[in-house]
């Protein structure tokens, strides 16, 4: 892990257009985003204000079975894609974090 970690360090993003514009990808990851985590929102944002690679696709669960949903997924041809998961303030709560737990 510590080595794919300091590999992203020097990594380069390209842009790949799967049929949305980067403008037109960004707002719809901002529409399909949950709207009670700002964390999310600001994720995006930093994502859009660089110029980075947006993810293709929002509160996804990759696989069958998998019982988390990631709140945004990046695909990449021929592997598994990458999940990001961010968990902001509500799951401080009570309720989620009883959820969380199950």
């Amino acid at each position: 892990m510590r080595d794919y970690v300091l590999a992203l360090a020097n990594s380069i993003t390209s842009r790949v257009a799967k049929g949305r514009s980067y403008e037109d990808q960004f707002k719809w990851l901002m529409e399909k985003r949950d709207p009670k985590s700002s964390l999310e929102a600001k994720f995006l944002q930093q994502l859009y204000e660089c110029k980075r690679r947006l993810p293709d696709r929002a509160q996804y669960r990759p696989e069958e079975g998998v019982d988390c949903e990631a709140d945004f997924y990046y695909e990449r041809d021929g592997f598994r894609g990458v999940a990001v998961c961010i968990d902001g303030p509500t799951h401080d709560e009570a309720v989620q974090k009883q959820k969380d737990t199950e």
